[in-house]
């Protein structure tokens, strides 16, 4: 088993009251559920912000002279970046 430590820490009222709420709502057991999930959840959006890969792509993508950049919208952007970085979202 992995060693475990416990943290402490003071929210106030209407934080508590956000937790208690999703954890009113059953998706989460209670306040330790829901605190690890959110850490856990920020600890694997980070890991995928900066990837190797993702710095990679986009050092090649400023590299590129002005004639090679195509107009995109948003959505479109968003969704090859979902399609290429498919591992960060799962």
């Amino acid at each position: 088993m992995a060693d475990r430590r416990m943290l402490s820490f003071e929210v106030d009222e209407e934080m508590s009251g956000f937790v208690a709420e999703q954890v009113a709502e059953g998706s989460y057991a209670n306040a330790g559920d829901y605190l690890r999930d959110l850490i856990r959840n920020d600890r694997d959006a980070l890991a995928c912000e900066m990837s190797p890969e993702r710095l990679a792509y986009l050092r090649e993508a400023f590299a590129q002279p002005p004639g090679a950049y195509v107009e995109a919208n948003a959505e479109t952007f968003l969704s090859e970046m979902r399609q290429r970085y498919r591992t960060c979202e799962e």
